[in-house]
């Protein structure tokens, strides 16, 4: 590790501002350099001194340009100290407080509220950070899909997809399936279009020509290096072309309209290669992301070793919080959550805390199930009132129906103790006064709920003249099915062709 000195740290931090002709005022490189430093020393004590490096001051300089010049230009609310104090807030949060956990874990005693007490101007941080982050995602300015709630994950995801494409800094997004880390790079990637954006507050930055790689554990060092080449020869070609980074244009074109073009590489799944002392497959990736003649993207449910991770800005969607888990009840579910009745808030409320309670179990069962899981189980809920008028009414029966179709797999006491794990959870909202749990009678058959989860009543996958796959019922209700079947001699599967439940002789 590269010893930090004052003197080093405040020559570098007369770093020019966007316009390239002025730098930061002495007063302002004075709290530049405090905040850096208490920033990286955090990070290397309380993390480890493998887990920062020289890289990550670098990358707080990249990003600091971009951030006065693309993210506060506009911002008539704060003045031209503020402006510039918002910005070094926003770069440092960006490289080092998003690598954080929202809580403790077991394999790291530290937090991202740790981070804020020991930064110098802590709270003058935080307040500046979120206050840029509510603003900056919403969805006026990004065209957001339906029934995908805005919670912080979400939105801290964007925000830092958007910085690290919009400079080429490479970023990796790091969690458990489910917490929205391919949603938002599908998010950023259809909304960041340049002139075509379908939103003109996108429409200033740089257009995404995306290029994606989907890792398996079976994936080689050359496949990669293909895809990295055929971006960085696209790349080459762009650049000859962008001229100008924005434009402003008569007719249908907008003042401040980006031209330019950036290549941005998303790496999908990329825990899963398998490496080993002598196969050392992302060990390719070191030169592309030192260059950074491209965007990067990496989507990983686990962390990479040291080498790797010290490249790139990190975002760590650790566990939610019970706050996130309601923000995404409230989008899963629609308008009608606005005005439910207090009764099916705290519905909402204990469901989300027994989901909670079941994935922070230390059991196979909680390892099984992730947010997707609770997705699909609020939209499920959701569906079944698309036609009524009246206020959203949840009910445990509806429940029930739910939990089965969206958690299980799992042998009958393994289902029955989750679902009473749900059924606690609601009633201790309730002060145990009511919501009972159904009786074990009420549990459905796995070819009944197969036979739901297949009806065209709920939704499902269909093609039509032409074979195009098209979706009946409303589109937020199908979902895929896997059947395991644990015989040897197909038995399961007969099962279903002879219920007509699976039609085999379908292309």
């Amino acid at each position: 590790e590269d010893n930090l000195h004052r003197a080093d740290l405040q020559a570098s931090a007369s770093c020019p501002e966007a316009n390239g002709d002025s730098y930061l005022p002495a007063m302002i490189r004075i709290i530049f350099t405090d905040v850096l430093i208490a920033a990286h020393m955090f990070c290397m004590e309380k993390i480890s001194t493998r887990s920062v490096s020289q890289r990550d001051i670098q990358r707080v300089f990249r990003l600091l340009p971009y951030f006065l010049s693309h993210v506060l230009q506009d911002d008539k609310h704060i003045g031209d100290t503020q402006r510039l104090k918002t910005g070094i807030y926003l770069s440092i949060a960006v490289v080092y407080y998003l690598r954080l956990p929202e809580v403790p874990t077991a394999k790291e005693d530290v937090c991202r509220e740790m981070f804020v007490e020991h930064l110098p101007q802590g709270q003058d941080f935080i307040e500046a950070f979120n206050s840029t982050l509510n603003t900056f995602v919403t969805r006026e300015h990004f065209r957001i899909p339906a029934g995908v709630a805005l919670n912080q994950a979400l939105k801290e995801n964007i925000f830092a997809i958007v910085a690290c494409v919009q400079t080429n800094v490479p970023i990796a997004l790091i969690g458990a399936p489910g917490s929205s880390k391919t949603l938002s790079f599908h998010i950023v990637r259809d909304n960041l279009l340049g002139p075509s954006s379908p939103m003109d507050f996108c429409a200033k930055f740089d257009k995404v020509d995306s290029l994606f790689y989907q890792c398996s554990e079976h994936s080689d060092s050359n496949e990669i290096k293909r895809i990295l080449d055929d971006a960085v020869a696209r790349q080459a070609v762009y650049n000859r072309s962008n001229v100008d980074t924005t434009t402003s244009q008569s007719g249908s074109q907008k003042t401040g309209v980006s031209t330019k073009v950036r290549c941005v590489v998303l790496l999908d799944e990329a825990g899963l290669p398998k490496e080993d002392k002598s196969n050392m497959v992302l060990k390719v990736l070191h030169p592309y992301l030192d260059e950074c003649k491209i965007a990067f993207v990496a989507i990983s449910n686990r962390h990479f070793d040291s080498a790797n991770q010290n490249r790139m800005v990190t975002v760590l969607r650790s566990v939610a919080t019970h706050k996130d888990l309601i923000t995404l009840a409230a989008g899963c579910m629609g308008p009608k959550y606005e005005t439910a009745a207090e009764q099916t808030r705290l519905f909402v409320e204990g469901l989300c805390q027994g989901f909670l309670n079941i994935i922070t179990e230390k059991s196979s069962v909680g390892n099984m199930f992730h947010y997707r899981d609770l997705v699909y189980l609020l939209r499920y809920i959701h569906c079944q009132q698309l036609t009524d008028d009246g206020p959203l009414v949840v009910n445990s029966e509806m429940l029930l129906r739910g939990l089965e179709r969206n958690f299980n797999g799992i042998d009958t006491a393994q289902f029955q103790s989750l679902v009473e794990t749900f059924f606690k959870a609601i009633r201790d909202k309730f002060d145990g006064t009511c919501f009972t749990l159904q009786r074990p009678d009420n549990f459905r058959s796995v070819l009944d709920i197969l036979r739901s989860a297949l009806s065209t009543g709920e939704g499902v996958i269909q093609r039509d003249s032409s074979g195009k796959p098209i979706v009946t019922g409303h589109p937020l209700a199908p979902r895929f099915k896997m059947v395991i079947d644990p015989t040897d001699d197909h038995s399961a599967i007969r099962l279903l062709q002879q219920t007509s439940l699976v039609d085999t002789s379908a292309n």
